[in-house]
Formats: C-alpha cells, structure tokens, sequence
C-alpha cells in the first residue's frame, strides 16, 4: 500500500468543519437571497428539485433557475445524466453560480464523473458554490421500480478526493452519534423526527467526542467552492 499523495492529505486537512446546521436547505436559500439582494447574478442548477419545499423561493429570487433529473418527474426542465457528459446540454456549462445536488450522489453510479461534471457545470469566474449532502450512516433507499439506485455511502474525507481542484470545502455533519443510532435502530424516526425538537437529541449528541460527532454521523451537508 502507497501513501496517500500530498495534495489529498492538503485537501483533507484544509476542509473546515462546520457545526451542524439542522435545516440546510434553508441556509441555501439565505445564503442565495443575500447574493441576490448583494446585486449579484444568481443562477441556480437544481438537481433532482433537491431544494425541495425551498424550490419556489429560489426560483423566484434567481436570475435564473433550472432542473434537471434523469427521470421526467413533474417539475423537472431538463433530462440529463449527471455522471456522462455526453448528455449535458453543451450551453449549460460554466453557467452556475450554485448548484443544489441533496441526496444524489448516493444514487449516481459514477460519483466522481458527477462530481467532475458538477465542477465543469459551475462559473468560476463568479465564486461558484456546489451545495451537497450526502449519507453516511444512514439506511439503504431507493424505490422498487429502480427508476434510481441507492449505490454509495460518504465520509467526511471523500469531498476531498470528489473535488480535488476545489478552492475551499466546508463541512457539516448531520445528526451525532446518538441521533444517527437512534435513525438506524428505528428507521420510523426519519418520518416523526421533524416533530421532535432539534434542541432535545442534540445535548446527547455532545456527550460524545469532537471526533465522533464528526465522523460517526448519519452525513454531511458541504459547500464547495471555487
């Protein structure tokens, strides 16, 4: 076995650990109003509609807003694969200045070609972000029909290794030890969870190590940035 080369061990060390942030998707949101509201172009590539219930919000406050799956869901502007290039409109690269892709990288088959692609698809001349969540410990889903696939699980260190020509990488966890057993042991909890108060498994979460309530997690929300 050979080391691990120097820029990865760079990369890795440079990520930022962010503390946990319990609604993401409304981060994004924030975080796009205020480019907005700064003057500045916003235009956002929208995976999959993983903003989800933020999606009419984006949409109405970006310069310009687009959708894009490899299935024709409702909602969806643009078909396309995200791991082959070859089906990515040519026009759409460098384009965006934030791409939202929640909970898809555990479904593509390629990741690191999707994540190349996510890089290729951002403007870097407008300080671009790619905002990311991905599972860790966290059960296997994906539906019967196999219209997607449930293929991948990610640590902490894997956007370092998914973008490497990356300017900054930050990085949240989702849930803490405990929260992240509890999820696994009684998969019901993802459907009630938004009932219980984040401030009431969060304090368990903290009687564990620093380590472990970054690495031991159920995943990470991360900004990439160029």
């Amino acid at each position: 076995m050979t080391d691990l080369p120097d820029h990865l061990k760079d990369k890795i060390r440079s990520i930022i650990d962010l503390p946990e942030i319990p609604n993401f998707r409304a981060y994004i949101s924030q975080s796009l109003t205020s480019r907005s509201l700064s003057g500045l172009p916003t235009h956002v590539l929208d995976i999959g509609t993983s903003s989800r219930a933020y999606r009419t919000r984006i949409e109405h406050m970006s310069t310009s807003y687009i959708s894009a799956d490899l299935n024709p869901y409702p909602g969806i502007d643009l078909l396309f694969d995200i791991c082959d290039s070859s089906t990515i409109p040519s026009h759409l690269y460098s384009s965006f200045t934030d791409i939202i892709a929640l909970a898809i990288l555990e479904h593509v088959y390629n990741p690191f070609d999707a994540a190349k692609n996510l890089a290729l698809l951002v403007d870097k001349s407008r300080s671009p972000r790619i905002w990311l969540y991905v599972p860790f410990l966290l059960e296997s889903h994906f539906p019967k029909d196999l219209s997607y696939q449930d293929y991948f699980r990610f640590t902490r260190d894997s956007f370092a290794a998914l973008f490497p020509d990356s300017k900054q990488i930050s990085v949240s966890p989702c849930r803490g030890p405990f929260s992240t057993a509890f999820s696994l042991c009684c998969p019901i909890y993802k459907h009630f969870s938004k009932n219980i108060p984040y401030n009431l498994l969060h304090p368990l979460d903290l009687l564990y190590s620093k380590h472990k309530r970054i690495f031991n997690v159920s995943g990470y929300n991360a900004i990439i940035e160029y």
